[in-house]
Order: C-alpha cells, then structure tokens, then sequence
C-alpha cells in the first residue's frame, strides 16, 4: 500500500501544480474592453453549422441579427447539414437580409459530411476577412462581433477563442455542466495564454480568413468526426504561436443550454476525449493525462476501500480534498468571470461526480473509440 499511497502523492501534486500554473495563467490575462472610440471597418463572415437544431435556430440567428456590429459589415452563412426537421424552413422564416442558408443535402453525401466538412465548404463560400464560427444552439449577446474584431484587430491575434456558458439551470446536472464549463473556460484561457494547454470552445472562435487559408488540411476529417476547433487551434500555434489567444470579455460570452440528460452528457465527454491521445500538442496530452491519471486513482481509491481495506477509505478522503482544494481555486475564477452563484452543495457533488466521468469516459473511448453524436454513429 505504501507505493501505492506514494504514487497517489505524486498524482495528486502534479495536478495540484497543472492546476495552480492555468489559474495564474489566467490571472495574467487582461480583461478586454473596447476602445470608445472604435469604429468597424472590416467585414465579418459568421459561420453556424446547424443539424435538427429547429428548436433553437430562430434564438441564435435573431441574436446575431441584434447585433451592435453594422449591419451592412457582416453575413451569416447557416451550413445546415443534413436536418431533417424543420431547421431550414424556420431560419428562413426570420427573413433575416444578411442570412445565406445552404442546404449541404444538395451539395454533399450524408455520410460523409460531418461539422468539419461543413466549415470547410463554408469558408470557401464567406466573403468575411474575419471568420466568426459559432453554434446553431448558442445565443450571441449584442456585442459579440464587435467586441471580438476590435479585440482581434487591437490585439494583432489571427485567431481568437472565446468564452462560452452553460445557461443557469435548476437541475443538478445543469448546474454541475454550467459550473465544469466554467472552470474549462478559465483553463482553456490559462493555457492559452501560457501555451501549456492549448484547447477551444468551437461554440465560440474567431479565425482571419488568411490564417484559415494556410492551412486548409487540418480541417480533415478522415480520423475524427469532432475536433475542427482544437486540432485547427493547435496546428496554428505550432506555425506561429504569437497570433493565437483568448478573449476575456463578458461582452463576447456565448451562451448555450445545458444537456437534459446523463446519457447526452455522457456522449457529450466521450466525444471530447476520443481525440485527447491524438493531439498534436504535447502539453495539452500531458495536462489531460494527468487529468484522468488523478481522476482513475481516485475511482480506484473507492474500489479498494469497499472490496480490499478500510484504509484506502482514508486515502480516498485526503486525495478528494486536495482535488477539490486545487479545483475550487479553478472554480472560483469561473464564478467571478461568469457570475456564478456559491453553492456548496454543488460543489461537493462537482468534487465526487467529476472524477467518475473523467475516468468512464477516458477508459470507455479505450475501449470502444466510437460514439454517437447527432443521430450519427461515428469517430
């Protein structure tokens, strides 16, 4: 047991460690806010890719007609992949003037057309100089693109993540999603900002058409259906580090519902971690391994204090506490950026249920790399 209690330490510490460098990371970041001054110029391309989304296409495409950014600067191009419900026929009821809406059904095979192949016919169809890729189940607030350009443009970055919420929910797995994103958004802007974590929200990313131009092959769907919005992030970073960042801005926050059910949360994080061991970037494989190395010892705590000793019970306990510890410094950055509520109740459940999912769904994609997503069973 003792090697065993001494490899936890170590786990457990290095996590502490990944923990603490993300959080200062995004400390440093300055919080962006608009000159009074600026005055738009450039014109935008927003991209929403959108498959049986007819209960909440008219919410995300009216918000981005609400906008502050001039009308007459920005299209909206909706990619709608294939729905068969009424996606199109409700977008077209808005009679949106900057709307273009391409029914991919008449364009490209089904089986073969996932949200990669729908960005990439997008963009040779934008007209933008800044492309803005966001999700047909998000809702922009008012200065989206113009705090995004003006931030792109004052800034010199190419490609700009953003942040992205969880509405508030009253269910207990609302809140768990709505808190974990939180905590996400602040790691993925720590690491983007000290280039120890490189990852992205695809619900939220802004791109120069230029930047996107040089590197039409990492759009490439042949291994992974997801994936269009980090390994894109991570194969500019490795061309030209300087010209990637996050956006820390409440004005650029999109926002979207959380997931109504376990299994769709469930489906939800394979996905994510199908592509984790597959990532270029070797900071970002070391963070998620320790990750769910931190996540699987914990889950192996609990197994051997029911099954072998009682001690291990012992062990279970401090080993949760320094996680939940090193998370709540995390987690209180996401609750102040995206002012969120304390809960302590949440909190405790956040603490036990997210190393249980860490690890099912990190092994389960070792097992058994496919999954489900929009009625689709892929990779």
């Amino acid at each position: 047991m003792i090697w065993y209690a001494g490899l936890s330490v170590i786990i457990a510490l290095i996590y502490v460690n990944q923990i603490r460098f993300l959080v200062r990371g995004w400390k440093s970041i300055q919080c962006w806010i608009e000159p009074p001054d600026y005055k738009p110029t450039a014109f935008v391309t927003v991209l929403v890719c959108a498959r049986n989304e007819e209960n909440a296409i008219q919410d995300c495409l009216q918000s981005l007609q609400n906008q502050s950014y001039p009308q007459h600067l920005f299209e909206i191009i909706l990619m709608d992949n294939h729905s068969t419900d009424s996606t199109i026929a409700l977008a077209k009821e808005l009679g949106i003037p900057q709307l273009r809406i391409e029914d991919l059904s008449k364009v490209l095979d089904e089986g073969k057309t996932l949200k990669k192949e729908a960005i990439s016919y997008g963009l040779n169809l934008a007209k933008g100089e800044w492309i803005l890729i966001t999700d047909a189940d998000c809702i922009a607030p008012t200065d989206w693109i113009s705090a995004s350009i003006s931030f792109a443009e004052g800034s010199g970055k190419k490609v700009v993540a953003g942040p992205v919420e969880i509405i508030p929910s009253t269910t207990f797995l609302g809140k768990y999603q709505q808190i974990d994103m939180a905590g996400l958004m602040i790691a993925t802007g720590g690491g983007l900002h000290t280039g120890s974590l490189l990852s992205a929200n695809g619900a939220n990313l802004v791109y120069h058409r230029d930047t996107l131009k040089e590197l039409p092959a990492v759009i490439d769907s042949s291994r992974f259906a997801s994936g269009d919005d980090i390994f894109l992030i991570q194969a500019i970073h490795q061309k030209d580090p300087e010209i990637v960042s996050f956006l820390k801005s409440r004005e650029a926050i999109i926002t979207t519902k959380a997931l109504s059910t376990w299994y769709e949360f469930f489906s939800q994080r394979r996905r994510w971690a199908s592509k984790a061991n597959h990532l270029p970037h070797r900071g970002t494989r070391w963070i998620n391994g320790v990750v769910l190395a931190n996540a699987c010892l914990i889950c192996a705590h609990l197994i051997m204090a029911i099954f072998a000793n009682k001690w291990y019970a012992v062990l279970l306990a401090v080993h949760l506490m320094i996680k939940a510890l090193a998370d709540e410094q995390l987690l209180k950055q996401g609750k102040y950026f995206f002012e969120i509520e304390h809960d302590w109740k949440q909190l405790i459940f956040n603490t036990i249920f997210n190393p249980l999912y860490i690890t099912l769904a990190g092994l389960s994609v070792l097992v058994k790399p496919g999954y489900r997503w929009k009625g689709r069973n892929v990779r």
